[in-house]
């Protein structure tokens, strides 16, 4: 799938743990993309928005 750069504003204490939890979970924080996209589907998929048509 093909990747779109973007950027976003976030609340420094809320970015601060995350990048700690990649750096506990993966040893470094490259991988912090991959989990950010993998958090964001998972709250899609936890939270889905009613439509009408649905």
């Amino acid at each position: 799938m093909p990747k779109v750069k973007t950027s976003v504003s976030l609340d420094r204490e809320l970015w601060t743990s995350f990048l700690l939890y990649c750096l506990r979970k993966y040893g470094n924080t490259r991988k912090a993309s991959e989990e950010l996209q993998r958090a964001i589907e998972d709250h899609i998929k936890k939270n889905p928005i009613q439509t009408e048509d649905s």
